[in-house]
């Protein structure tokens, strides 16, 4: 499982907390390639544990992890 650390700077393999219209919380990651996308479709469990795997989205990025996002809070 690869640990993502907190960062508000969109740094490779980091994560960083949004606040959700609806009242929620998520996060957005940057994988190792610097590409960033949101977890909005995914679950993240209360230890930061990150479901179904995050796979970039970006075309050609090969990038595909199971994360934990290090530092959660739900």
């Amino acid at each position: 499982m690869k640990l993502l650390k907190q960062n508000s700077d969109y740094l490779p393999e980091t994560w960083k907390g949004l606040k959700l219209a609806e009242g929620g919380r998520s996060a957005s990651a940057t994988c190792a390639n610097g590409h960033t996308c949101s977890l909005t479709d995914h679950t993240i469990n209360e230890d930061g544990t990150v479901s179904p795997s995050l796979v970039c989205p970006y075309e050609g990025c090969e990038w595909h992890e199971n994360v934990k996002l290090e530092g959660w809070q739900s």
